[in-house]
Formats: structure tokens, sequence, C-alpha cells
């Protein structure tokens, strides 16, 4: 099964084909002719929104004013996402990059089916695409007219243009673009949810790290307590920090661990909030904190089984979530812009559809396959959404988990030094603050939005019904 990079990796080459986009490599390793190709897509795009723009302008009745605004609303957000993932494709491609590079990190930890959602909202969200696509096609050519001004879309054209020759050359343009549209927005909801999906497995990987090598054993408790004595660490009896114990899964029985058995070495910095003096930090035995470590991956150490050394365990797995952190909020960062706009004409789309559906099968308007199109049409626009927020609380849940883990491997005991108690407790606080992916910061995408818009458009639904709108 592919993993998520891979996944995403192959939606781009797809979206290359099908919407010249030429997202499947770094805009640096573009070539010179997939330089030019790429603006194909975006001037088309502008000049069929504007012209869907322009017929709202002269429309005669309310249906069609709606009708064309609804396909504007989907146009400009998938014109808005084509240009950024464009504009942003050297970020999104290092972002996969580093994408691979810590599931690889965390390999020790992985199991079997975790990459199973991201595949099916995948195969959900391209199966639905393209039955829209197709019903939208079908409902055209059952309509049986093929004449000006029965088009794909609604749209304004020049007089010049509307005789008998220029008519499938603008209906091949709207198909051109349609598809272009339908697929970049695909392929951005698929990005997001990849990237949620890939940040919530990687949290269940470390929490599955907790718990199998940070639970409590006597064992342990002495193998540390030997070691931070070497290092000349003392325990201070005022600290009531949570305490820990360890177990060992190596198999070896009481086998004090050399420095050799360990040669990568890792440097954990936090961030306190409360300013403690040089005296303080020596009176009460509190480690030097160092200047903090840039957020990259370079800095992440392979997880390893730490063989009874929790000193060890605790910064592979800091340095780790570190990095997860780092990645989570540069895909965010990625994304936010896109999500503002996917979000507002998903429920512009909602509000106007709903309007246009009761019109339709209250006046008896359209064909049977025009219906079946339309409801689809909706009925897809509201599942992009569920697929999306569904996984943002995925990851939630996941950062919670992950917490629970920590919380659960907390043990009493005093043989552990005040340098591991605080750096432990670190590694929860740093956890406390999970990864979230926004949009522009105004709402976090999730299933609590989901439900806030759709009842939202409920609620005016109800209204526009009472009042035989």
């Amino acid at each position: 099964m592919w993993d998520h990079a891979r996944l995403l990796r192959r939606t781009l080459l797809i979206s290359s084909v099908l919407a010249l986009s030429g997202l499947h490599v770094p805009p640096a390793r573009l070539a010179a002719v997939w330089r030019a190709v790429r603006l194909v897509p975006l001037s088309l795009s502008f000049i069929m929104t504007a012209l869907v723009v322009g017929f709202t302008f002269i429309a005669t009745s309310s249906y069609e004013v709606f009708s064309s605004a609804m396909f504007v609303l989907g146009m400009a957000h998938g014109l808005f996402t084509l240009a950024c993932l464009q504009r942003r494709g050297a970020r999104l491609h290092r972002l996969l990059g580093q994408l691979s590079e810590l599931e690889e990190v965390t390999a020790i930890c992985r199991r079997a089916g975790e990459h199973r959602h991201s595949h099916r909202c995948a195969a959900l969200i391209g199966l639905l695409t393209g039955l829209t696509a197709l019903l939208w096609a079908a409902s055209f050519f059952a309509g049986g007219e093929f004449g000006h001004p029965h088009y794909l879309t609604p749209m304004l054209v020049p007089a010049p243009l509307q005789g008998g020759r220029w008519y499938w050359v603008l209906v091949g343009m709207q198909a051109a673009v349609a598809i272009m549209i339908f697929t970049v927005r695909a392929v951005f909801d698929l990005v997001q949810v990849c990237f949620m999906d890939a940040v919530a497995m990687l949290l269940e990987r470390l929490g599955r790290y907790a718990r199998r090598y940070m639970t409590h054993s006597e064992e342990s408790d002495s193998l540390t307590q030997t070691k931070e004595n070497r290092a000349g660490i003392q325990n201070d009896p005022r600290e009531q920090l949570g305490k820990i114990g360890f177990t060992s899964h190596s198999g070896e029985q009481g086998n004090q661990l050399a420095a050799s058995d360990h040669p990568r070495r890792y440097n954990i910095a936090f961030t306190v909030t409360s300013e403690v003096g040089p005296g303080d930090a020596a009176s009460n035995h509190y480690p030097a904190v160092p200047p903090r470590a840039p957020d990259t991956l370079s800095s992440a150490a392979v997880l390893t089984d730490p063989r009874g050394d929790l000193d060890s365990a605790v910064a592979q797995l800091s340095q780790v979530h570190r990095s997860v952190a780092a990645l989570a909020a540069a895909a965010s960062d990625l994304c936010s812009p896109m999500t503002v706009t996917q979000h507002a004409s998903i429920i512009m789309e909602q509000l106007v559809g709903l309007y246009i559906t009761i019109g339709i099968f209250v006046s008896g308007g359209g064909g049977a396959v025009q219906k079946a199109a339309f409801v689809l049409y909706q009925a897809v626009t509201a599942l992009r959404l569920v697929a999306v927020s569904v996984t943002g609380s995925r990851l939630a849940a996941s950062a919670g988990r992950l917490t629970d883990s920590l919380l659960g491997a907390t043990r009493p005991s005093r043989t552990l030094g005040a340098a591991l108690r605080f750096s432990f407790q670190m590694l929860i606080e740093q956890t406390r603050r999970p990864p979230q992916f926004s949009g522009g910061g105004f709402f976090v995408t999730q299933k609590e939005t989901m439900l806030s818009v759709l009842s939202f458009v409920l609620t005016y639904f109800i209204i526009m019904v009472q009042l035989n709108i």
C-alpha cells in the first residue's frame, strides 16, 4: 500500500496530465515546455470565469443568476487553488520529502493498515468527482439542443462568436476548463487529507513508542539512576515533578549499557515560560537549557529500541515530535489560504444550490439526468467537506492519545534524577499543544467546523422552504 507521500506524488502526476498543472516535479526541475504549458489552464480558467461572471449581469431570471453564481464560485476556487499550488510547488515537494523521511524515522512503530484512511478518501473523492463530470456531460447531451445559448455552463458570448462554427470550440474550451477545475479541486482536497492523516499517523506511532518503551519497571529505574550517578546528577527531594519508570524490551536482564551501545547523542531544547536565574538553576539542580535547535527534519534521529536507556527514549521521542510538529505547521501554512476559499465556496455553493434544487423539483424543470447531475454535484461538494473535516478530527484525537500515552507512562519513583524528570515534563507539555490545520487562523479544520457550516446551511434552507422563496 502506498504511503502518503507516494500517493500524493501520483496524484500530482495525474493532475499534470489532466490539468496541465506541472505539479509533478518541483518548479526548479520543470522543463521549459512545462513552464509554458502550465500557463494554459490558468489563462483558459480566467477567461471562462470572466465569461460566466459576465453572464450574471445579463441573466433574465433569478434561476440563471444563481446557477451562474454557483459555477463562478467553484471556478474561482479552482483557479485560485491552481495558482497557489503552482506558486508553492517547491514548498509542497519539500514537505513531501520530509514526510517520506519521517515515515522512515518512525518505522519501528509501523502498523499494517495505517494508510487505509487516506486511500479510501482518495478513492471516494476521485470516484465522485469523475461520476459528477460524467453526469454533467450526460445532462448536456441529453438536452438535445446544440447551439447558442446552450452551453455546458451559461456564459456571456460575444456576438461574433455566436455562430455555428464557434459553438463547439467554446464547448470544448468549457469541457477542458471543467476537467481542470474538477481535477485541481480534488487534488487539493487530497493534499489536505493526506497531510493531516500523515501527521495523525506519525503521532500514533509516537504514542506506540511511548507505550512500548516507556512503561514502568524497577530494573529500568536502577539502570537510569546508575547512569545519572555516573554523570554526577543528584536528585532533589524537593522536586515533585512527574516520576516515570521504564521497561526494557531488548530481552537483556540487568545489563548496564555502555556508551558505545548508543552512538547517537541528542540535544533537547525546551522553552520555559518562567524565568530561572543561574543561582536557582544551580540550587535546584536543573539542567542548563541550551539554545533551541531549529525544527528541521535533518536534526531528527531514527526511533530505535533504547534498550533500557530512558534518557535516550525521551530524547528520541522529543526530537521526532518536534519534527512532526514542524511538518504539521508548514503543511497547515501551505494549505491555509486555499482552505479559506475552499470553505467559503462550499458554503455558498450549498446555499445557492439548495435554492436551485427547490426551483428544479418544485417547478418540474429539467430532465431526470439534469436533476441527478445537480443533486450529485451538491452531494460531492458536501462530501468533500466531510472527508477533510473528519481527517482533521482524527488528527486532534491522535494528538490527545499521544499525551495520554505519556501520562500513562508516569509512575512514582525516587530513583530518577531531576534532569530526566524535567525533560519528561517538558515533553508532556510539548505534546499538549496539538498540531492543527486552520484556514487563515479563522477556523480549525475539524468536524465541529463542518457541523457549524451544515447547520448554517440547513437553517437557511428551512427558512427558504417556509417562505416559499
